[in-house]
């Protein structure tokens, strides 16, 4: 049973990153990446209440190999010249804090929801276009999540502004069933 739920996990966050394309950038595009947290909560342990809807994990920066932009680390990879630091963030994500702790939480145990957008801003943002600028690019990502554009529970989550991905050969059946279920309760 947990192999089953594990596939379908992995099966659901493959659907759900979707590829947005970048131009003058070192890295190619990025990857929004969505968690359905009832799966993630079947394996590990959340704290409650857990959302019934997608939720945003991270958006990265992507090189055209489908290789993720390595953290940012001053030794190893100084991929952008001072960027704020991931302490300085959290006054600056004041004006959209309520989206973010509705779309964007921490499923975990012993971690803030502010903890976890540290962490997403040293690991992905500040190696993103946005590496002065936490608010636009928490905003942003805000923004592509709740774009009806990329809902997966809609079925447009294969196409993009500049990429068109052919849909999978077959979607296992435990999926399709997720999103009538959910399909049926909006």
């Amino acid at each position: 049973m947990i192999i089953k739920q594990l596939l379908a996990f992995a099966a659901v966050v493959m659907l759900a990153s979707l590829v947005v394309s970048v131009n003058g950038s070192k890295f190619a595009f990025y990857k929004l990446s969505l968690i359905w947290p009832n799966s993630v909560c079947k394996i590990t342990t959340c704290k409650p209440p857990i959302p019934s809807y997608f939720t945003i994990h991270g958006l990265w920066p992507t090189f055209g190999n489908d290789i993720p932009v390595p953290p940012y680390n001053p030794a190893s990879n100084k991929c952008s010249p001072n960027p704020t630091s991931p302490d300085d963030i959290v006054g600056e994500l004041a004006p959209i804090k309520d989206k973010l702790d509705k779309k964007w939480p921490n499923l975990w145990v012993r971690k803030t929801n502010v903890d976890f957008w540290k962490i997403k801003w040293q690991h992905h943002g500040m190696c993103s276009d946005y590496p002065r600028d936490p608010l636009d690019y928490f905003k942003d990502t805000l923004n592509l999540a709740l774009s009806k554009r990329f809902d997966p529970f809609k079925g447009n989550y294969y196409s993009t502004a500049l990429v068109t991905m052919p849909p999978p050969k077959a979607i296992p059946a435990s999926i399709n069933e997720t999103r009538q279920k959910a399909r049926s309760k909006l």
